[in-house]
């Protein structure tokens, strides 16, 4: 994965980053004192996209990425729509095969995160 080095916050949004490669993106959300508080996973985003999302205070969310249906010719906005499943440990393993490029400190805290997931998380 490459990191988007354009990426503008929201009002009020603490810094994030956000590194991308076709099939894999993670976006990470930094609090005050530059810890992560939250991170977003997409994985499979071209056939099947799914979504993890980790928040510091919440734990765990598994969703699958429902692109929008088609509304008189375009899409509509895409939306999270919870997905129970989640192969962790595969993940895991594409995720640290394609986050060489990634600084070490993000990669390891994600990588660590991925592996302790359970299914009584979300």
């Amino acid at each position: 994965m490459q990191e988007v080095t354009k990426v503008a916050p929201h009002e009020g949004e603490h810094r994030k980053r956000w590194f991308y490669e076709p099939e894999m993106h993670l976006l990470v959300w930094f609090d005050e004192d530059d810890e992560i508080y939250v991170f977003q996973l997409c994985y499979d985003a071209v056939k099947n996209p799914h979504a993890l999302t980790w928040f510091k205070h919440s734990g765990y969310h598994h969703n699958r990425v429902d692109d929008g249906d088609d509304c008189g010719g375009y899409k509509m906005t895409p939306i999270l729509i919870r997905d129970g499943h989640f192969d962790n440990v595969g993940i895991a393993e594409i995720f640290l095969e394609k986050s060489k490029n990634i600084p070490e400190n993000i990669s390891e805290f994600v990588y660590k995160k991925l592996i302790k997931y359970s299914m009584n998380s979300d």
